[in-house]
């Protein structure tokens, strides 16, 4: 099955064009009130101070 997300599907379409200049993900939208934008940004700071660690 595929799983891409296509124009197609109302729910996701002109989701770039409404919330541009917002920090706004496909996965905000389905996850809800979380703000995701930060919740990646934690990963990526803990994942990037590990690996310094390790080097």
């Amino acid at each position: 099955m595929n799983r891409k997300t296509t124009p197609t599907q109302p729910h996701l379409r002109d989701t770039k064009k409404q919330f541009q200049g917002e920090k706004y993900t496909v996965t905000r939208h389905f996850i809800g009130n979380k703000d995701v934008a930060s919740l990646i940004d934690a990963l990526a700071r803990e994942r990037a101070d590990r690996d310094f660690r390790l080097s």
